[in-house]
């Protein structure tokens, strides 16, 4: 499997199987592509985005990594307070603890994983990483750092559309309090007459509220421990929520989920389809010295 991160907190990893017989060689767009592992393994041609500004600077610029034969704990414990401790995101995430991806003005701030007490390392992931460039070159996503709302219904037009917001109720520590689930909410049902398909993720009772038929599910882990929450897969096609895998995609010990969705009243006012734009075709950037000098590419990267 492709990874553009070794590991990472919140992954669709083990989703990846069971979408490829529906998915793969299909374009795609990620409004929260945290690893986007689904677009890295299955898509044709992706559009990525994450509001998080390092993620995105990973992404943007995964070809300017540094990833050494060998990579230590001592120079694990060296790099994560450096400016640029981006440039090492792929071998940091290889040995943090439980996968986390964390950061504070002073840098990368997540742990060392360990074993028996002991930091673990070094770590060999010089192919893994070269493996994951080649795929990323023929990829050539398009990726951004906004929010999901900015991003014009038309740009979902022939992609499948991957949600995988903050989960209402979710104990991550990512799940931000300013976030607005109606508007979220209210987006989702926009998306269904301009994506060719949307895949969505969210705690199982979530997706039930919602009107969302769960089509599979599997327990949620925060900080590397199971917290006994469900998480849960809902795909729209054709019109409507799928409501089981095709023969040909059902895994063969796939977890159906049980319960079924209540109708929900439709939302009185869809907000109407935005003009088409276009993203710039423009996709790389000269290094800057000072990560905090970087332009937003908000700013940049829409043309009427």
């Amino acid at each position: 499997m492709i990874k553009f991160l070794p590991s990472y907190v919140g992954s669709k990893k083990q989703w990846v199987d069971r979408l490829t017989p529906l998915f793969k060689g299909q374009p795609m767009i990620e409004y929260f592509c945290g690893s986007a592992v689904i677009s890295a393994n299955l898509a044709s041609t992706a559009i990525l985005n994450d509001i998080d500004p390092f993620i995105y600077r990973i992404l943007f610029r995964f070809d300017q990594q540094i990833v050494p034969e060998l990579f230590t704990a001592e120079q694990y414990y060296a790099v994560r307070g450096e400016p640029d401790w981006w440039r090492y995101a792929y071998c940091l995430q290889r040995m943090s603890f439980s996968s986390v991806f964390r950061y504070s003005k002073n840098g990368y701030n997540v742990p060392i994983k360990k074993t028996k007490g002991e930091p673990i390392g070094p770590v060999a992931i010089r192919e893994d990483y070269e493996q994951a460039l080649k795929r990323w070159k023929e990829l050539n996503p398009m990726v951004f750092d906004m929010n999901y709302s900015e991003i014009p219904y038309p740009q979902a037009h022939n992609r499948v559309a991957i949600l995988d917001p903050p989960y209402e109720g979710s104990q991550a520590a990512y799940n931000a309090s300013g976030f607005s689930y109606p508007t979220y909410w209210n987006y989702v049902e926009g998306l269904k007459h301009h994506a060719k398909a949307i895949v969505i993720f969210d705690r199982l009772a979530n997706l039930e509220k919602h009107g969302v038929t769960p089509l599979d599910t599997r327990n949620m882990r925060v900080a590397g421990h199971y917290d006994g929450d469900t998480e849960a897969i809902g795909i729209y096609m054709a019109g409507s929520w799928l409501e089981t895998w095709d023969n040909s995609a059902k895994p063969k010990k796939a977890r159906q989920a049980k319960k079924k969705a209540e109708p929900v009243k439709k939302p009185e006012s869809v907000k109407k389809p935005e003009p088409v734009l276009t993203f710039s075709t423009a996709k790389k950037v000269e290094p800057v010295e000072k990560a905090a000098e970087e332009p937003k590419l908000r700013k940049l990267n829409f043309t009427k």
